[in-house]
């Protein structure tokens, strides 16, 4: 097609090179042969450079697919251990919770049983209580059954039990879901033997049947959503009575004057600095008691009672509890040991909190009745305080409350007085009342004062 040394087909004319410059080179004298126009490459000038580039571009695109192969093929075809692995497609990771992943929580009823048993050892019977969780988490380890032993409480002449004799706890406790309970006698296996048995409870001086019992294969079932303040058992039929004569508002006390009616004696107005012509002295719809006992100043509305300066939270050095008291009053430990404190007002009524062991840490009922048995038929007055268990006495101006082992006693001493002058004051003291931290009982150490803050 062309060659050197050849004539220019369109010229016929040959082509002399032109001399070389003088460049220090040694170019030998010879002739040249310039192609033919038509056959030199098109293009311009730089297109040696470009070539270069396109070569580059081409070799990167080239390595990115050998590249992006390689890494597909590790990630997706094959583990490092080089065993093989099949993947459809490749899965995105599933984003983070924002929120940690739930635990799962047991709705299922706390079970709670006691058993009975003779003086020879035999199961006589038993009581099953199914708690609500809500009730459960509430009160936690203060459910319970007590079994009693018959020293423990006295039963009505001509009761006919069968089975054993049970107190579930806490009473006074109004429950926010029912318990389910399942009671059986060891005597009773038949529905026969059962025929004329039916649960009941004590209520003061007979037994009361348990409303809406059922009977099944082993024995009644029934639910409450307040426990009795007497034990339960299973009890023939002619020992139940319909109604009970009760003893619990017998020498209840009558307050002192009381001006306008409001059950704020005349007393407790001067103590309080209230009205004793107007039930409600700040004028707020709210009445002066009411105030008071929801701890409120009755002076000014919507004013704390603890900011009022009218009353002082006196603490425990040896048992830690807290109650609050008027300032006016004088509080008197008795001892260094501090289980006998005294509140002394400025007539010769004083309120008291005493101290008793109760070692076996037996509800306070059942503590309460095994203390006389000149109580032990009388229809209880419990109720709630601090979240434990307290029973009345049937003259109301003591009560007892228990836990962890010790009974706090707070009473109302109202001397030869035939008439109380604090009554409501009484209520909110004990209202006031909080348990403390125990774990200093012992130390006769402590002053005999306790710490005094504002109420």
């Amino acid at each position: 097609m062309f060659g050197l040394g050849k004539k220019n087909n369109e010229q016929n004319t040959p082509v002399v090179a032109p001399a070389a410059a003088d460049s220090g080179l040694d170019i030998p004298a010879e002739n040249f042969v310039v192609m033919p126009e038509q056959y030199m490459p098109k293009g311009s000038a730089g297109s040696g450079s470009d070539k270069k580039l396109y070569f580059l571009i081409a070799g990167a695109a080239v390595f990115l697919l050998l590249l992006s192969g390689g890494l597909y093929m590790f990630f997706f075809s094959g583990r490092s251990d080089g065993s093989k692995t099949t993947v459809n497609a490749p899965v995105a990771p599933a984003a983070p919770s924002a929120e940690p992943p739930a635990v799962a929580t047991s709705t299922a009823p706390r079970v709670v049983e006691s058993q009975a048993y003779d003086s020879t050892n035999q199961l006589i019977g038993s009581l099953k209580m199914s708690v609500p969780t809500l009730v459960a988490n509430k009160y936690g380890e203060s459910l319970g059954i007590t079994v009693l032993a018959a020293t423990d409480i006295s039963l009505p002449s001509g009761s006919e039990i069968s089975g054993g004799v049970y107190s579930p706890y806490p009473i006074g406790a109004i429950f926010e879901e029912p318990i389910a309970f399942e009671l059986s006698a060891s005597a009773l296996a038949t529905p026969e033997a059962r025929a004329e048995f039916f649960p009941a409870y004590l209520l003061g001086v007979a037994w009361e049947e348990v409303a809406s019992h059922q009977a099944n294969d082993n024995g009644w079932s029934f639910t409450l959503d307040k426990f009795p303040s007497g034990p339960l058992s299973v009890v023939r039929r002619s020992a139940v009575a319909s109604t009970t004569p009760s003893v619990a508002e017998a020498g209840k006390n009558t307050p002192s004057q009381d001006t306008d009616s409001d059950s704020l004696t005349d007393k407790e107005e001067a103590l309080l600095g209230t009205n004793i012509s107007s039930p409600d002295t700040d004028g707020d719809t709210f009445l002066d008691k009411a105030e008071l006992l929801n701890s409120y100043n009755p002076l000014v509305a919507g004013e704390k009672l603890e900011a009022s300066g009218l009353f002082t939270v006196y603490t425990n050095p040896t048992y830690g509890y807290k109650i609050s008291h008027p300032t006016k009053w004088l509080s008197d430990a008795l001892d260094q040991t501090n289980k006998q404190v005294l509140f002394i007002s400025d007539t010769e009524e004083f309120f008291e909190i005493l101290i008793e062991e109760n070692p076996t840490k037996k509800p306070i009922v059942d503590w309460y009745r095994s203390q006389s048995p000149t109580l032990a038929d009388v229809e209880l007055d419990v109720t709630i305080v601090d979240a434990a268990g307290a029973v009345w006495s049937p003259d109301g101006l003591t009560l007892y409350v228990g836990k962890e082992g010790l009974v706090y006693i707070l009473t109302y001493n109202k001397g030869t007085l035939e008439a109380i002058n604090w009554p409501a004051i009484f209520e909110y003291f004990y209202k006031s009342f909080k348990f403390g931290n125990t774990a200093s009982v012992g130390n006769t150490a402590a002053p005999a004062a306790g710490a005094a803050e504002p109420g």
